[in-house]
């Protein structure tokens, strides 16, 4: 465990917040870190029993009272967690005061740390503490609010993963292997002899074949990691009047979009959130993708084909009732390639859908037959949303899921490592080879928080609650 370099401020300052959410509720927690949280505590703290708190063994539960001494009162019964360093959440000392979960109680505990010597905790911090005081690297860190924001068991799985160390491993593998090249580069120079150069060349090509393959595996699990920390989007498409907004408040269980006779009803695209098979799915209802002439349906278009570029899954909805048109043809054409459920709505109605015109624009593609009016087929196109969602994309993953981040750090890495290929391949100096592998080790250092700067760890801890 080593701590990183650290600002002057930083050292010294004691941090407190309330850790737990504002609101009535059973119990609620202070947390104060860093050199004086102690003495703070003696302060405004008054244990039940004889022991004293600048004495008290560490991790253990005490029972006392909060109290403001300059008004002489006392404000709630209290339990109070001492936790000494370097065993604690940031490598500092900590107290945890645990009190009943009214939010006037909260702020007034909070009021009397800061009226001690505590300053408020920025986002993150103490997280942020805890990365810097070296108990966690970067990619922990990010897990940890992977881990607080996760929204079903398979997040949870993941992040927890991530926050045991997993993805660490994972590049810190990466960049052993690097690093024991960069060793085998400089045998090169020392040894020039041709048959030895020629045997550690072939053998470090494909070394660096390999490490290509093992950050593109990485690389293949940030859709997973994105599903799994954001939701699966699924955009409903069809030309207008298909039924859209039909099946969109049919899956929603309520009138959201409005539904009319009228085609073109809706002009902008509407989003909710909606669960299949205990996952959360973004459904949004849009305004038509195909070209419209006026400018405020354009802007329409535009905007529901922004979603349908974001977007996990497609429902494409033919009308049954209606002949197919070019702009049931232009509409596939753009999804032909995207995962998809393709609804023949309205078979209440008499069928004017040619069979083989369907047949020669799916090629093959199945279709579900549906009457959304009357609801008949719901529950198979939930069947095969369940499918497509989480059997397809979910099922059998309790590994390593990356975030944007690591992914743009192993584009650049696996980048550096091509162009080191490339380099060998053409018979340029070692020391060019070296240069592009000590650039890929700099990513992936980027990645665990061995190379990091104040903006990198302001952008990872800007959407971290306070008492975090």
């Amino acid at each position: 465990m080593t701590p990183r370099i650290l600002e002057p401020s930083f050292k010294e300052d004691t941090i407190t917040a309330i850790s737990t959410p504002l609101g009535r509720g059973g119990l609620g927690i202070v947390r104060l870190s860093g050199t004086d949280s102690f003495q703070i505590g003696k302060k405004i703290l008054k244990l039940s029993s004889s022991v004293n708190l600048l004495k008290a063994p560490s991790h253990r539960v005490f029972h006392g009272w909060l109290q403001d001494q300059k008004k002489e009162i006392l404000i709630d019964e209290v339990l109070v967690t001492v936790l000494r360093k370097p065993r604690t959440y940031t490598c500092e000392d900590m107290l945890e005061i645990s009190c009943h979960g009214g939010e006037a109680v909260l702020q007034q505990a909070l009021i009397l740390c800061i009226q001690n010597g505590a300053r408020i905790a920025e986002p993150g911090e103490f997280t942020k503490r805890a990365f810097l005081n070296g108990r966690i690297d970067l990619s922990q860190a990010e897990a940890v609010l992977d881990l607080i924001n996760s929204i079903s068991e398979k997040s949870l799985l993941v992040a927890a993963e991530q926050l045991r160390g997993g993805l660490k491993e994972k590049i810190t593998g990466i960049k052993d292997s690097i690093i024991n090249l960069l060793s085998q580069l400089e045998a090169v120079v020392d040894f020039p002899e041709e048959e030895l150069e020629t045997q550690l060349r072939e053998k470090i090509f494909n070394d660096l074949s390999t490490l290509v393959d093992k950050v593109d595996y990485l690389l293949g699990t940030e859709r997973t990691g994105r599903i799994l920390r954001e939701g699966f989007t699924c955009v409903i498409v069809g030309k207008p009047n298909a039924g859209k907004s039909t099946l969109f408040n049919t899956l929603l269980n309520k009138e959201r979009s409005i539904v009319t006779a009228i085609p073109g009803t809706t002009r902008d695209y509407i989003s909710e959130e909606i669960s299949i098979n205990g996952f959360p799915i973004k459904l949004t209802d849009t305004a038509g993708i195909a070209e419209i002439s006026d400018e405020l349906g354009r802007e329409g278009v535009k905007r529901s084909r922004e979603e349908l570029e974001r977007s996990d899954l497609v429902i494409f909805i033919l009308d049954a009732s209606r002949e197919l048109s070019k702009e049931d043809e232009e509409i596939f054409s753009l999804i032909k390639k995207r995962e998809k459920i393709i609804l023949l709505n309205k078979i209440d109605l008499p069928k004017k859908l040619n069979s083989s015109d369907l047949a020669g624009l799916l090629n093959g593609e199945d279709s579900i037959e549906v009457s959304l009016k009357e609801k008949k087929g719901v529950e198979e196109i939930l069947k095969e949303a369940g499918r497509l969602v989480v059997d397809k994309n979910l099922n059998g993953f309790t590994g390593i899921a990356i975030n944007l981040r690591h992914k743009k750090l192993l584009e650049k890495t696996k980048e550096s490592i091509l162009k080191a290929k490339r380099i060998l391949e053409n018979d340029l100096s070692e020391e060019f080879i070296s240069f592009d592998l000590r650039e890929a080790l700099n990513f992936l250092g980027e990645i665990t928080g061995e190379v990091y700067t104040e903006e990198i760890l302001d952008r990872i801890f800007k959407d971290f609650c306070i008492g975090k």
